[in-house]
């Protein structure tokens, strides 16, 4: 027992480092690019946790949902990848952060695999990274999704085996890490119909470790309860929202093409795995275990989220892969063609990985991004003539850059538009009006802005001209710096005190 628990521990680490440095030689031939620019925000809060532990309040956006003192809804992720900020605030370790963070996605799931003993478990964890083109360049963006996916591997087998202690503490740290740790009431309720329809009888239990797990995770905070408003905004609000200006392009439908192509080793290997299943059904009967079952369910309903938005293949693609995988096990439990099955599946998960790691990496290198130090040169100038800036910014996202240049100044809008929308409604208006162009026939923004915000600065994205020449002709707005990589920042000569 403890040599098989060495051995697979062994495992997971050198897969770990193996994945890691390949994803990290990717990252850097990308040279100054981001794979997202979401990983300088989270790069920034985790490496003042390490300086100020435990935890730091979201204080930039004072005017969005989160106020001055917001809470950290990632905050375990947070905490897991502080750590890894002590090699530098540069781009060559936020590349090493990205890349140990993706590297750990396929060493975490492989112990669940091996415990479920899924045959070839390790090419399976593998692809878990590699089955589409687009994993890589997802889990190396340093997000919390890529921790999310672990734990709802985790939950799934844990359902699956009536492990409710274990449920209980994957809801409670899923709960600290990600709002996203919502989606474990679907997972409860596929597991449940997947215990049915498999052994005719529900272990309700299941409900009970989940709430119990998820309701500590909330009441154990220090941001409670404001963090209980903040996750009915995330889970309610937010989601309501489908203006593209407000949210990432990551929740844009993608086309039927994208879904073939992109998407094409893990839907070969799961209709593979799928149509064996069948097929071994007319010699004799197979029989799904509940795991196997819940993973087909929850592959089908996260391909229809994929269908509406391409984010969501972070999910779909590595639950697919651990379908295959669980299916292929069930196959071979009743199979009297057991060696004949496994050379097959073999030779077509080794020609699927010859496949995806080669496509996958490079869609990282070849994926476009912004420049790591767009908006360094605005935020050093900044700092310099200003302790305590306020800064109207045109573009929400332009404040992920920002705040890993400034941990001091604060912001009008980030993370998505829907914060500020939420917060402060009248400032959106204004906000939204002139970022979208609706106020481009007035002279007077960045008195209004001052106004309204409190603002000295305004600095205007690169996407964005049109403003930039307003501003120009506005008697309140002096250009200080302009930058093609970055935009435009404006001081406001008029701006009210604070």
């Amino acid at each position: 027992m403890r040599s098989n628990a060495l051995r697979n521990t062994l495992e997971s680490m050198l897969l770990w480092v193996a994945c890691s440095v390949i994803v990290f030689v990717a990252l850097q031939a990308h040279g100054p690019l981001l794979a997202d620019v979401d990983s300088l925000y989270h790069f920034q809060v985790a490496s003042l946790i390490r300086a100020d532990p435990p935890w730091v309040d979201i204080s930039w956006l004072p005017f969005t949902v989160l106020g001055d003192h917001g809470p950290d809804h990632h905050w375990l992720f947070h905490v897991l990848i502080a750590p890894l900020t002590a090699f530098g605030h540069d781009q060559r370790a936020l590349n090493l952060a990205a890349a140990v963070a993706a590297g750990a996605v396929p060493a975490a799931i492989l112990p669940f695999l091996r415990a479920a003993r899924v045959p070839f478990a390790m090419i399976f964890a593998l692809l878990t990274l590699f089955s589409t083109d687009a994993l890589p360049f997802r889990f190396a963006g340093l997000r919390a999704q890529s921790l999310a996916l672990v734990f709802m591997v985790a939950a799934v087998f844990a359902m699956a085996r009536r492990r409710h202690l274990w449920l209980a503490l994957i809801s409670f740290l899923f709960t600290e890490s990600y709002h996203g740790a919502m989606i474990l009431g679907l997972l409860s309720v596929v597991s449940l119909g997947a215990q049915w329809l498999c052994e005719r009888k529900f272990d309700t239990k299941i409900i009970t470790a989940v709430a119990v797990g998820v309701f500590a995770g909330l009441m154990i905070s220090p941001w409670f309860p404001r963090n209980i408003s903040y996750l009915i905004f995330h889970t309610v609000f937010k989601t309501g929202s489908s203006d593209p200006f407000l949210i990432g392009t990551e929740w844009l439908k993608p086309s039927t093409a994208l879904l073939l192509d992109a998407n094409a080793v893990a839907n070969l290997i799961l209709l593979l795995a799928m149509a064996l299943s069948i097929a071994s059904r007319w010699r004799g009967p197979v029989r799904l275990q509940s795991d196997s079952a819940a993973a087909l369910a929850l592959t089908a309903v996260f391909l229809a989220m994929n269908i509406v938005a391409w984010r969501f293949v972070e999910y779909y693609a590595p639950f697919a892969v651990v379908t295959a995988g669980l299916l292929l096990r069930d196959v071979l439990a009743v199979s009297t063609n057991v060696r004949r099955i496994r050379l097959g599946a073999l030779t077509v998960l080794v020609c699927a990985l010859a496949w995806g790691i080669p496509h996958g990496l490079r869609t990282l290198e070849s994926s476009k991004g912004e420049r790591y130090d767009a908006f360094a040169d605005f935020m050093h100038h900044i700092d310099a003539v200003d302790k305590a800036p306020m800064i109207f910014n045109t573009y929400w996202s332009d404040f992920q850059h920002m705040v890993f240049w400034s941990q001091h100044a604060r912001y009008a809008a980030g993370l998505d538009g829907n914060y500020l929308r939420f917060g402060s409604p009248d400032r959106f208006r204004l906000w939204y009006d002139f970022s979208t162009g609706a106020r481009l026939d007035r002279h007077d923004n960045a008195r209004a802005i001052a106004k309204a915000f409190g603002a000295k600065w305004i600095v205007v994205s690169h996407y964005q001209p049109q403003l930039a020449d307003n501003l120009a002709q506005d008697a309140n707005a002096q250009l200080v710096m302009a930058r093609p990589d970055s935009g435009w920042l404006f001081e406001i000569n008029d701006s009210p005190s604070r």
